[in-house]
């Protein structure tokens, strides 16, 4: 199979195309509700009785942070999916590499050694975090989880803090 693409960026490339499929339909939908939410908060405040008026900040500021959180989490969960859909292609990937390196003449096909992988590991293996760093006994479930809380984050953090103080007082989208 050497010189048709699978060695490298065929891998990332497929695994791209569905990422990015996800990603981009999750973000749509989230962009329209936060449309949506950014309506909906305008309109509430504009019916808030003369007295709560007074409050020009508040009601000039909300609706931009609604809006903006509201399409900050979607761009976390639309990252998180782009990630669960990649990760049978690095499984995949990771399956074939592995039988290439074996000392033994294995060249085995990719659809025979992925569909190896399913019958010894099962569907799921080609879901689980590649990554995945077993958890040392001692650590107690409300710590792994704030780990992975912290991890999640992490993988929004300063992009998504800017990105609401900019939509916040910056000129922000329409």
């Amino acid at each position: 199979m050497a010189g048709r693409g699978w060695e490298g960026w065929g891998w990332g490339c497929a695994k791209d195309i569905c990422g990015f499929a996800v990603f981009f339909a999750i973000f749509d939908v989230t962009r329209r509700c936060a449309i949506e939410a950014k309506t909906y908060a305008q309109d509430l405040l504009e019916h808030t009785p003369t007295a709560e008026k007074q409050l020009g900040s508040l009601r000039k500021h909300t609706p931009r942070i609604v809006h903006a959180t509201t399409l900050v989490i979607g761009g976390a969960i639309a990252g998180l999916a782009y990630e669960i859909v990649g990760r049978p292609w690095d499984a995949a990937r990771k399956a074939v590499h592995i039988d290439r390196l074996s000392p033994l003449p294995n060249q085995h096909s990719i659809s025979a050694i992925v569909l190896r992988k399913v019958h010894e590991d099962g569907v799921l293996s080609f879901f689980r975090n590649p990554a995945h760093v077993h958890h040392d006994p001692g650590t107690s479930l409300a710590k792994r989880r704030m780990n992975a809380a912290l991890r999640t984050l992490g993988r929004v953090g300063p992009w998504g803090v800017g990105f609401l103080v900019w939509e916040a007082f910056g000129p922000g989208l329409s």
